[in-house]
């Protein structure tokens, strides 16, 4: 998020998956600005991130049961890629 351009591209793309109704935050969050950054920066919410994940949460229903639930699952998945790809080009891949 140092390189405005690339901070700018992560921001409109979870900015845009919000709008599809996916979450998009950190699991943990800096109390603060990180070192060097004020504190009302632009993207401060993403800054203090100290990592970044994106899920979307269901709730129990029939649905779950049945093979489409792997439609649904795929579907998330497709409109998350962007935000994957963007981690690892920059970030790089978990090696996990």
């Amino acid at each position: 998020m140092i390189d405005d351009a690339h901070g700018a591209r992560l921001a409109e793309l979870t900015e845009r998956l919000r709008g599809d109704g996916l979450q998009v935050g950190g699991g943990q969050m800096l109390k603060t600005a990180p070192r060097g950054y004020p504190g009302d920066h632009a993207r401060i919410g993403l800054l203090r991130c100290k990592g970044l994940i994106c899920w979307r949460q269901w709730p129990v229903a029939p649905w779950l049961y049945t093979a489409g639930a792997k439609d649904r699952v795929v579907g998330f998945l497709r409109t998350a890629a962007p935000l994957q790809q963007w981690l690892d080009q920059r970030v790089g891949p978990d090696p996990a």
